[in-house]
């Protein structure tokens, strides 16, 4: 008589069920963790690359649309404002030095009270500066904060993702007064235009987007809105970094010949005793230690998130956009 394994059958059976349930949580970790792996397909070189990058780009969306309607990240959300309700009183104590914000000629000239702002551009806004800005805009008062922003765009690939035409879908029809816009992070890079390929920094490629900069500047600032505009802060990587110091050093050329719009030098807040140095760390008198990057060495850290917002607030402090704002809502 043939000897009987029943635990066979039910061994195989719980390991069928470790295996899917493994499988299941490697889907709920990716999806959990989209914004790493765009941040990942960032620093893919577009001229090599593009298909596995745009591919990883998509997939990254598309995990991050399915897992916010599911609330798989409410628990990183819920740790997250914890930690900023406990900081926020130390929060309002930061003070920027005077010397830091200088003035300039093109201050805002707006009818009060403020009460729609856009927040606009790639991963660097959207990974941490938007969701600081939007909580400390919120308590500021400004009832209408559009999350126009979209991770691993730019100017110099409309071919992936146009500005010219999603921008405007984004708004969803409404008008924002004040525009608060950090671009560029995906833009060093050659791109095509007809059959010619422009490499990056070389004189066509400069003029080139310039061209494309200022359509998006002219849309930006139709209705009157005043833009913010936030430079690139420097990068780990001291290849990459030459390149984004190019790419702010020719925004900024032809930022100074536009009216309505505002530069925010990013590293004179990150970094303040040395702007030209990449700062991982910094020590902040109240909170300690903070970790200002994150492990890629491009983006910010909730921390770095959290400075830079704190300093563009104090910009628009210093151009009186909050006078007369109701802060009780």
């Amino acid at each position: 008589m043939p000897t009987k394994h029943p635990n066979i059958v039910k061994g195989i059976a719980n390991l069928h069920q470790l295996h899917m349930m493994l499988i299941g949580f490697i889907l709920i970790g990716l999806m959990l963790n989209s914004s790493g792996i765009n941040n990942w397909a960032i620093k893919i070189p577009v001229e090599q690359f593009s298909v596995i990058r745009n591919l990883a780009i998509e997939t990254s969306q598309v995990w991050a649309d399915i897992a916010n309607p599911l609330g798989l990240n409410k628990p990183r959300v819920w740790i997250d404002d914890v930690k900023l309700f406990l900081l926020s009183n130390l929060e309002k104590n930061v003070i920027f030095s005077s010397n830091k914000i200088q003035k300039v000629k093109n201050q805002p000239h707006l009818a009060s009270p403020i009460n729609t702002i856009a927040l606009v551009g790639d991963s660097i806004m959207a990974v941490s500066v938007a969701p600081n800005l939007n909580r400390e805009l919120k308590k500021l008062g400004i009832a209408t904060v559009i999350q126009a922003y979209k991770s691993g765009t730019g100017l110099a690939r409309p071919d992936y993702f146009n500005w010219m035409t999603e921008y405007p879908k984004l708004l969803g029809g409404q008008l924002p007064q004040i525009i608060i816009c950090v671009i560029g992070s995906n833009d060093a890079q050659g791109f095509q235009v007809g059959n010619k390929v422009y490499q990056f920094g070389q004189p066509e490629w400069s003029e080139e987007y310039a061209k494309r900069l200022e359509s998006f500047l002219m849309m930006l600032k139709a209705k009157n809105a005043h833009v913010y505009w936030v430079a690139l802060p420097k990068m780990r990587s001291p290849v990459f970094d030459a390149k984004i110091q190019v790419l702010n050093k020719l925004v900024a050329t032809h930022l100074e010949q536009q009216a309505g719009i505002t530069l925010i030098p990013t590293n004179t807040i990150l970094s303040p005793d040395s702007p030209n140095t990449y700062l991982e760390y910094a020590q902040d008198p109240k909170l300690g230690q903070e970790h200002l990057r994150t492990e890629d060495g491009i983006h910010l850290s909730d921390a770095g998130g959290r400075k830079l917002a704190l300093g563009v607030i104090s910009y628009l402090n210093r151009d009186g956009i909050f006078a007369g704002q109701d802060s009780s809502k």
